[in-house]
């Protein structure tokens, strides 16, 4: 049968007892159980003394007695109780307190590596402790651990055996919402929505916010992950009791996401009370709920509402400049441009809803309504030129150039340049090359006759480039530049 015996080397390496040392005995030998429980105790002893002399000391002290108090703990474990867990005899009992202490000590010691494997052995099967309370603990605090390392998918599988295991421990519903959160970071949508559906099951009933928020999380992800409008639309809608107790702050991007997925369909009529909603929501009301929160979770709350509201503004803006854009101009009649000059500055004034946003507009949607205003703007330029001539189109092409210069300073400002504002620095460097020259990229010296640079192409009514192809041949000089007329 199996031997083991008390080591001199814990009593020369650590100072702990040996006072079986000289022992041998067959496991199950009624003679040298009372001797080796007093020495498994003794060692116990030794180790939490060695723990409780760390706790005194500091800095590189206190680590290296950590470090001797776990490693005090691991010999405990392997001489007198490794054998016996798996066995699944008596004399394993408290054997996870030993674990779980040396695993704590390996933390305090700065080895989170060794801390890890002694929470797997903790866990492992064999042994028959996972099923424990300090096992259930350890898989929590296991999960903390490995999410502080970066190790998110780790930490995400720890925080879901947790919730598993001990579903009535006050720490499962917050450990498994982490791993709602962990698991939409790393895009894996399918975990995700698991874990939000057992949350609902075993958590909804207490926390109608913290579900509502869940659901929320989930329909971001399936709109960042590609989903379809009618699947966003559908998983919005079939949950809309649950989502209207959302947090507040969360309530205008809800309403942008149903909104854009039944403008999607083609029915902007439909579409448009969502977006409504979204940009009159009320942001003094969230700011004065938001200012007993800490600091910079209120900020990132506040955050959220004001992104959502001004992507609805945008909608809404967006709608009224495809209507000042679809007003025809005619040279035959000059009240044509009168009334289209009013409709783009009301489009204008919609779009300055979204840089008007208070406390702080968001910077990304800030830019890229300005640069809407900048392209709405030199698109009306070159549709009144084309049909009243330079003299008459002159003028708006200094509001173009106003519009234009605003974007490019507003994406500096905020650091936020986009696709968007990027095309209005391009505008100026083509319609105003001496005032705003492009910057050429440095590039290797050419070779005579290697390299062939296309020309220019001509540009048409909205002031664009027009795709390469045949044309009619008509072109309209406009400031020095081709346009092609259609």
């Amino acid at each position: 049968m199996t031997r083991w015996k008390s080591v001199s080397l814990a009593a020369l390496v650590f100072g702990l007892p040996a006072s079986a040392e000289s022992q041998s005995c067959k496991r199950g030998d009624d003679a040298c159980a009372a001797t080796f429980a007093a020495a498994r105790d003794e060692q116990r002893l030794a180790a939490e003394r060695m723990v409780k002399a760390a706790d005194d000391e500091r800095g590189a002290r206190a680590r290296l007695g950590y470090r001797g108090a776990a490693n005090a703990y691991l010999l405990l474990w392997q001489t007198y109780l490794a054998d016996p867990c798996r066995g699944g005899e008596p004399s394993c009992l408290h054997a996870d307190e030993v674990l779980y202490n040396a695993a704590r000590a390996f933390r305090a010691a700065h080895d989170v590596e060794r801390a890890s494997e002694v929470n797997g052995t903790l866990l492992d099967p064999q042994f028959h402790l996972h099923e424990t309370a300090l096992a259930k603990r350890t898989l929590y605090e296991e999960g903390g651990a490995q999410q502080a390392l970066g190790e998110h998918a780790k930490a995400a599988d720890f925080y879901e055996r947790f919730a598993k295991a001990a579903p009535k421990d006050e720490k499962a519903p917050d450990a498994l919402l982490d791993a709602v959160v962990l698991r939409l970071a790393l895009h894996d949508e399918r975990a995700a929505e698991q874990n939000g559906a057992l949350w609902a099951k075993l958590y909804a009933a207490k926390s109608a916010v913290s579900h509502a928020n869940v659901v929320v999380a989930l329909a971001h992800a399936k709109r960042d992950a590609g989903a379809s409008p009618r699947d966003i639309e559908s998983f919005l809608s079939s949950r809309r009791d649950v989502v209207a107790k959302a947090q507040s702050e969360h309530l205008p991007s809800i309403e942008v996401m149903l909104g854009n997925a039944i403008a999607a369909r083609a029915d902007a009529t439909a579409a448009r009370p969502h977006f409504e909603r979204a940009a009159a929501f009320d942001v003094p009301a969230l700011v004065t709920r938001l200012a007993t929160e800490d600091r910079s979770l209120g900020d990132r709350r506040l955050g959220k509402a004001l992104i959502g509201i001004a992507e609805a503004r945008l909608w809404l803006a967006d709608r009224a400049r495809d209507t000042a854009m679809s007003l025809p101009l005619a040279a035959a009649d000059p009240a044509s441009l009168a009334k289209k000059r009013a409709a783009v500055a009301a489009a204008e004034g919609e779009y300055a809803k979204v840089t008007a946003l208070q406390p702080v507009p968001p910077p990304v949607q800030t830019v890229d309504a300005a640069a809407r205003v900048a392209r709405m703007r030199g698109r009306f330029w070159a549709q009144a030129h084309l049909a009243f001539g330079a003299e008459v189109a002159d003028p708006l092409l200094s509001e173009a150039k106003a519009a234009n210069r605003v974007c490019v300073e507003l994406g500096a400002k905020y650091e936020a340049a986009t696709p968007a504002s990027k095309g209005c620095a391009r505008w100026l460097a083509r319609h105003y090359p001496a005032e705003y020259p492009a910057l050429a990229e440095l590039l290797p010296r050419a070779t005579p006759g290697a390299v062939r640079f296309a020309k220019p192409r001509p540009l048409d009514e909205d002031g664009e480039e027009v795709s390469a192809g045949p044309t009619d041949g008509r072109t309209v000089s406009i400031k020095g530049v081709d346009h092609t007329s259609r």
